[in-house]
């Protein structure tokens, strides 16, 4: 991927909220763990009921969420799911499909739950990410 398209992308991931407290060399490590896929319209990215086994950041295109027959979310660049797989693992509790053509990075749970346990400093900065949003939600609530 060219520089500036790098530089793009880990932007884009910072945003992940998972990943908001990271820094910008632990963002440029974690995506090398992943891949560039494409997918086309009508394509399913995830299944609702599989097992969760990667995120999602959306680089270019869009994407419905539903299940069953009910639309819950729609999704474009910049736009990311299947984070807790990265931790929980679990099942879908949705499909993903592609509206038209979409490009997504693609991060899998194995290789994100390796580099956690060679670099504990991400997990410590990971876990403060999800105490922050953790937070703000209870804020929210209240």
């Amino acid at each position: 991927m060219p520089e500036g398209q790098s530089k793009y992308a880990i932007a884009l991931l910072a945003g992940v909220g998972l990943f908001s407290s990271c820094s910008p060399d632990e963002l440029a490590t974690i995506w090398t763990l992943g891949t560039i896929r494409e997918f086309d319209k009508g394509d399913d990215l995830v299944l609702e009921g599989a097992p969760g086994t990667e995120l999602f950041l959306i680089l270019e295109g869009d994407a419905r969420c539903t299940t069953g027959d009910t639309e819950l979310a729609t999704f474009s660049s910049g736009d990311f799911f299947g984070e807790l797989a990265l931790l929980e693992g679990g099942y879908r509790s949705a499909t993903v499909t592609a509206t038209g053509p979409i490009t997504v990075f693609e991060l899998p749970a194995n290789e994100f739950r390796q580099l956690l346990v060679d670099q504990p400093e991400i997990a410590l900065r990971l876990l403060a990410g999800m105490a922050k949003r953790l937070r703000q939600t209870d804020a929210a609530i209240d």
